[in-house]
């Protein structure tokens, strides 16, 4: 979705049911197409 939409900026959730969000953000960070969003725990 986040590369679909390109937002700047996505509010994470930290405890999440399959994913805890930090992960969720470095899959994020380590991706060339969305290494430039923001996040906000």
């Amino acid at each position: 979705m986040a590369k679909e939409h390109k937002p700047a900026l996505i509010f994470m959730y930290m405890q999440m049911p399959v994913m805890n969000g930090f992960n969720a953000i470095n899959i994020l960070k380590g991706d060339a197409e969305t290494k430039d969003i923001g996040f906000s725990c």
